[in-house]
């Protein structure tokens, strides 16, 4: 069985898969990151892949922060937001629409269609028996205590984009564009 387990919580139902560079499920589900890392997982309850953060500097270092930035004005609300004006490594600009070209590129699991999550999907992984940070550690290793970035910009405040909490699981908030932020990258299984 690849299955790690079902895990519940106030969020629902866990039900993830651990998955190498090559997107493929680990052979042994119950593995330890320092021991048998993985890059990525699937969510076999939403349909959802996540990206795993590492903890080696880089491109999806756990410690990088991103401002939000989207110069598509179909979905911005009316404000690109920031350009390079996170803390980053891995030779790309500190924001988010960067990030999301840099994963892609390097093919992430073998994928090249990652993108940014709704709050909706981030709040999918919150698990709200956990904290500092709210998520299962076991399958999400490297995870900070902090807010991640969604896609979604406020659609009354223009400069201002939805953010999900991470240090205690609570709802998603609103934050300048400007400010800096932790990402985690998610695609869409489910067409496969």
């Amino acid at each position: 069985d690849d299955i790690l387990g079902e895990i519940t919580g106030e969020g629902g139902v866990f039900d993830f898969t651990k998955l190498d560079a090559d997107g493929q499920p680990l052979n042994n589900q119950d593995a330890i990151y320092t021991i048998e890392s993985w890059d990525c997982v699937r969510d076999d309850a939403t349909g959802l892949m996540w990206e795993v953060k590492t903890a080696a500097g880089g491109l999806r270092d756990q410690g990088n922060t991103y401002t939000w930035y989207n110069p598509d004005a179909d979905e911005n609300a009316g404000s690109a937001g920031t350009q390079d004006g996170g803390d980053c490594a891995g030779g790309i600009s500190c924001d988010t629409q960067s990030y999301v070209e840099a994963v892609n590129e390097a093919g992430l699991c073998g994928y090249s269609d990652w993108r940014m999550p709704t709050r909706e999907e981030l709040r999918s992984i919150v698990d709200y028996q956990e904290n500092f940070p709210a998520i299962d550690t076991s399958v999400f290793p490297n995870t900070v205590a902090t807010s991640f970035w969604t896609r979604e910009p406020n659609q009354n405040y223009p400069s201002f984009a939805w953010h999900t909490d991470f240090k205690f699981g609570l709802a998603s908030y609103y934050f300048f564009k400007a400010g800096e932020k932790a990402v985690r990258l998610v695609r869409d299984v489910s067409r496969e």
